[in-house]
């Protein structure tokens, strides 16, 4: 039987602290959250601290709590860190070992609440706790906690959370004791620095001021409403640069954990989500479409000659390879020549304010759409961007024989911890969700509402190339994935050999110099500067609404930067991921 204990006892020792810097009650002056890596628990009955499974920090900590880590009839733990003050966790808990050089995130920051600490949706964070944070240390605030932690008592020291009393994820609370002496600590709930400290990033202290320096000054200079910039490097958080709000009229800030409309940056995550189903043999890269979708199996091609426009029947058959990588001659009704009455005809074409919503049909329907729809070339003739990876995500459900939302989270989102991103936004996540804005006039204004906005219950069109929700932290989990070579958090999601596949270039100069996987773009970046000068691969994508992410795996490197503005407009994240680049030791 598990030993509860019921004492509930708070003693601080106030050596160097002035009683008005504590914090309680209801706090939103800044104060976010910390980034979690792990979660520690102490057995009452085994007598000894156990290390729970490492939480998803989704690229930049985020703190979020996607499982529950302990059973909820097992008293936990307490904290000690010799560097921080904290001396004492209760009588007879035994000190759990702790190194300041074992935090990846933070750096001495700590958290101590009586009573559970509880996030609502009209307060960041409501209860009678304390926050702490050491004089002089660089504390990296990244994210927030997005569900209950209901405890009688958690700190968090680095990137490691103890907990004494209680349960995550809203399981009940046991009673418990928490005793802890503190000094030396100054009790602030401010704003604290987002970038860590350079001495252990492998990115120069100068290249992340100058990253900082221009979104801010784009901010400033009205160009940006609001945006994030993260930047990872051999798994460790370097840089991650919030500022600016999310909808100009409510003057509402743009925040870690801001829900984002990634649009395009939805097919690297389908294309994902349908190697799996490459891995456990459901089809190969060369099957013609019509193996799966019957319909493909005459499809017809718009040819110019002269001053004239035919149909005529394509050359061969459109094949998965050509669905991957945008060869299917498949456009979003723009080209030459110009097919867009057909597209029309078939009600395929985006829709709303600058196209931002998608066609009122289901995939299914779309796909037999595009059958009726000539394309723009032969299969495999030409790069098209369009509606390929549409017809991607109606070949997941066949080979699936599952909704393309359902496979998707059980196969990629899920495992990935990507507890944020979907097609569609619940009532409860609403409240943290971006407008998107536009320029009218010269100035910013918004164009699609969060409150209002028909993402939030989401389209009958689950479209794999671009109707995907998320967050710079569950995008960050995704591109951690693919930059470890399929593993994420030791867990294997793809096999190392197909993700070599998915970054090597298909397209074997058909567009020219353009070079495409099956769903990244390819090319040649240079790294560092001086002597340290050198060329690595780069693999990324974006998004309509301003979004974009770049991969090197050569350096262990991601970047991804997010705002909300469309038609794109790219420049911004255009100047900030070559800064970092230089910076690369």
């Amino acid at each position: 039987m598990k030993l509860l204990l019921i004492i509930v006892t708070f003693c601080v020792s106030l050596t160097g602290l002035m009683a008005d810097e504590w914090i309680g009650g209801s706090f939103r002056d800044g104060y976010r959250g910390y980034a979690i890596a792990e979660v520690w628990n102490y057995d009452i009955d085994q007598h000894q601290w156990t290390a729970v499974s490492p939480l998803p920090d989704h690229g930049a900590g985020g703190g979020r709590f996607g499982h529950d880590h302990g059973q909820d009839d097992q008293t936990r733990a307490a904290v000690h860190d010799p560097q921080s003050g904290f001396r004492s966790c209760g009588p007879g808990l035994p000190r759990p070992h702790f190194q300041a050089e074992d935090s990846r995130f933070l750096s001495n920051g700590c958290i101590v609440t009586m009573g559970g600490l509880t996030r609502d949706r009209n307060s960041p964070w409501i209860d009678n706790g304390i926050v702490t944070r050491l004089p002089g240390a660089r504390s990296q605030i990244v994210g927030e906690f997005s569900r209950r932690l209901s405890s009688t008592a958690t700190a968090i020291i680095g990137d490691r959370l103890y907990v004494a009393g209680g349960s995550l994820n809203g399981l009940k609370p046991l009673p418990g004791m928490w005793f802890c002496s503190v000094s030396g600590f100054a009790a602030k709930s401010s704003k604290t620095e987002t970038s860590r400290p350079d001495s252990d990033g492998g990115v120069s202290s100068e290249s992340l001021s100058q990253a900082k320096d221009l979104l801010n000054g784009a901010i400033t200079k009205g160009d940006v409403a609001g945006a994030s910039h993260l930047v990872i490097c051999d798994g460790r958080t370097v840089h991650f640069e919030v500022a600016g709000r999310r909808d100009i009229e409510d003057g509402k800030p743009f925040e870690a954990d801001t829900i984002l409309r990634i649009y395009s940056m939805t097919k690297p995550i389908t294309s994902v989500t349908a190697i799996t189903l490459y891995e456990k043999g459901k089809f190969q890269l060369d099957d013609p479409v019509s193996k799966f979708i019957p319909s493909f199996e005459k499809t017809m091609v718009l040819v110019k000659d002269r001053d004239a426009v035919r149909i005529v029947p394509a050359k061969r058959q459109i094949t998965v390879r050509d669905v991957f990588r945008h060869t299917t001659g498949y456009s979003y009704g723009d080209g030459n020549p110009n097919p867009r009455e057909y597209y029309e005809r078939e009600g395929m074409r985006y829709r709303g304010p600058a196209g931002m919503f998608p066609p009122k049909m289901t995939i299914e329907q779309a796909a037999d759409a595009l059958v009726r729809i000539p394309a723009l070339h032969h299969p495999g003739e030409r790069f098209t961007y369009g509606f390929s990876s549409d017809l991607l995500g109606r070949l997941i459900e066949v080979w699936s024989g599952k909704p393309l939302d359902e496979y998707m989270q059980e196969a990629v989102l899920d495992p990935l911890t990507m507890t944020d991103t979907g097609f569609s936004i619940p009532e409860e996540k609403r409240g943290r969700f971006a407008s998107c804005h536009t320029s009218h006039d010269g100035k910013l204004a918004i164009i699609d509402k969060a409150s209002s906005s028909e993402f939030n219950d989401g389209f009958q069109f689950q479209s794999g190339g671009g109707g995907l929700l998320s967050t710079i932290h569950d995008y960050a989990s995704f591109c951690r994935m693919l930059v470890d070579g399929g593993e994420f958090r030791g867990k294997r999601l793809l096999k190392e050999g197909t993700v070599r596949l998915m970054f090597t270039d298909q397209l074997n100069t058909v567009a020219g110099d353009f070079r495409f996987g099956l769903g990244f773009a390819i090319r040649d970046v240079s790294i560092g500067s001086d002597d340290e000068k050198r060329t690595a691969k780069e693999y990324s994508w974006g998004g309509y609404a301003s979004t974009d992410f770049r991969l090197v795996p050569e350096e262990k490197l991601f970047q991804i930067v997010v705002r909300q503005r469309i038609p794109a407009v790219h420049g911004l994240a255009g100047r900030l991921f070559p800064i970092v680049y230089r910076g690369v030791r």
